[in-house]
């Protein structure tokens, strides 16, 4: 469409907002998404994500995002004053708060299609499970379902939470659930034979957007009836009669609390859990907690936008994605690479190309800490393995152009030698083609002490502190002088320092 415009209709009450949805589908809007509060206070918690969700206004318990399309801007301003005269129409009174540029609507859709990862974000095993996360009613009944639905979670002692496709009757329901736990599976089956019940009832479905498979697949014979079930598994033999095309799909299922086919269950332990840490790892439950905050939901997989992730970005391999490092180190910890999966080489392997920018603490929904599990990783593969050369002289390298400081045309000098390119390539890893970074000749803490520029104009009472890391101080000060004197322009007094116990860069 040439124009699109979205309104956010905010809600006091979540059946409320499920409730006028069939009166603002006569509006003929093209879609309708459903937020719950439990999603927007996972936003909020999130910095990338929760700057993206300044259109929600106060704290309201749901939001219905209403969206139009047309051929110009004049026709989408008639079609969002006509949705305003219907919520009056239906007595809502309401904040209505529309998005008229693309940059605005871009953050509604960014944090409707991170809605997985978010409501993933929390800590601990009390996870947002996909029971009965897609099934579909008819519109009209769709508040009376989402009610039943509550009554069921609520009255296994669960919490939930309800976000997306209100307009097609497509509810996303993720209720918390421990699956680690015994009671937690007893939740488990007992929200989902309910709700299947339930669904039926209001003549729906169990899946109406991700299919009847091996999570339903249980239930499809009271969803399709003997006869269709009879039929289906006909044309499966018929097509696939050794049962080697994606086999116990639709038909001939395992019960859906099957441990075959759970991450983690009652009798799951984690056997190769790392016990004496460098890092605390107390918040998330230990280095197995941060690594299950991947869910799998793959947006390190982006290219389009972002920083995360990198090496993904530069190989299109899974391997080298967020995900890819988790699941392997997922491996390592429940024993499948052997009794020191936690100190593999083909862990190291992966983790190899992760930056350790911390792309994915930040962009990642669930905010999964790939940079400080690597760091934790390595301190425990170096434990048993030793430190290598290479990582001795990079973790050492301000002691290094300390030292070629002192005579920085003689180290420069050396740095060029054919022979150290060729040491450097044999013995660090090195390519031979690289240029190693040239000393100054004056480091950035001498220029400083005896040019600290003065501000220009009237001080400001801010007082910015500028921590002078390696490579400013050493190889690259131009860069500390071009803000030092900026910063003078600006009105700012600045202070520079390098703290004593600083190593590299912090």
């Amino acid at each position: 469409p040439k124009y699109t415009r979205l309104a956010i209709v905010h809600f006091d009450t979540l059946l409320a907002s499920l409730e006028i949805v069939p009166a603002l589908l006569e509006t003929d809007p093209s879609a309708v998404e459903l937020f719950d509060k439990m999603l927007m206070d996972r936003t909020r918690r999130m910095p990338d994500y929760a700057k993206k969700l300044h259109f929600v206004e106060g704290d309201p318990a749901a939001v219905l995002a209403v969206e139009y399309y047309g051929d110009s801007s004049a026709e989408l301003d008639h079609k969002v004053e006509a949705l305003r005269r219907q919520l009056i129409a239906e007595n809502h009174h309401g904040a209505v708060v529309t998005l008229v540029d693309a940059a605005g609507q871009g953050d509604f859709w960014t944090i409707r299609k991170a809605g997985l990862g978010l409501l993933a974000s929390d800590r601990g095993d009390l996870k947002a499970i996909e029971i009965i996360e897609d099934a579909a009613v008819p519109v009209e009944r769709l508040a009376a379902y989402i009610e039943q639905v509550m009554g069921i979670v609520q009255g296994v002692g669960a919490g939930m939470s309800v976000y997306a496709h209100a307009s097609a009757g497509c509810l996303h329901v993720r209720p918390l659930v421990n699956l680690k736990t015994e009671h937690g599976m007893r939740q488990y089956r007992q929200i989902a034979e309910q709700a299947v019940e339930a669904v039926l009832s209001f003549n729906g479905t169990t899946s109406g957007e991700h299919s009847e498979g091996i999570l339903r697949g249980e239930f499809n014979e009271r969803l399709f009836g003997p006869e269709l079930m009879h039929a289906f598994r006909e044309v499966k033999h018929l097509f696939d009669p050794h049962n080697q095309m994606n086999p116990n799909r639709i038909v001939d299922t395992p019960k859906m609390d099957d441990e075959s086919l759970l991450r983690y269950g009652p009798s799951f332990g984690v056997p190769l859990e790392i016990v004496e840490t460098r890092f605390d790892w107390s918040a998330d439950f230990g280095v197995a907690g941060a690594v299950e905050m991947c869910n799998g939901a793959g947006e390190c997989r982006k290219e389009n936008m972002g920083v995360m992730c990198p090496s993904y970005m530069a190989t299109h391999d899974e391997r080298d994605s967020t995900r890819g490092r988790a699941n392997m180190l997922r491996a390592a910890m429940m024993g499948l690479l052997g009794l020191d999966g936690m100190k593999d080489e083909r862990v190291k392997d992966v983790l190899d190309l992760c930056l350790s920018c911390k792309a994915c603490k930040s962009e990642c929904p669930s905010s999964v800490d790939m940079a400080r599990i690597k760091a934790e990783f390595m301190a425990q593969y170096y434990d048993t393995h030793g430190i290598p050369l290479r990582a001795r002289i990079f973790a050492n390298i301000h002691r290094l152009n300390e030292l070629g400081s002192i005579f920085p045309p003689i180290a420069n000098l050396g740095l060029n030698m054919p022979v150290i390119s060729q040491v450097a390539a044999n013995q660090m890893g090195i390519a031979p083609e690289r240029q190693f970074p040239q000393l100054a000749r004056q480091r950035f803490s001498q220029w400083w002490a005896k040019n600290k520029p003065i501000e220009s104009r009237p001080a400001l009472k801010q007082t910015p502190i500028l921590l002078i890391d390696t490579f400013m101080e050493y190889n690259d000060p131009q860069m500390g002088k071009a803000l030092a004197y900026l910063m003078a322009r600006t009105g700012y007094e600045l202070r520079a320092q390098r703290l004593p116990w600083q190593g590299c860069c912090g």
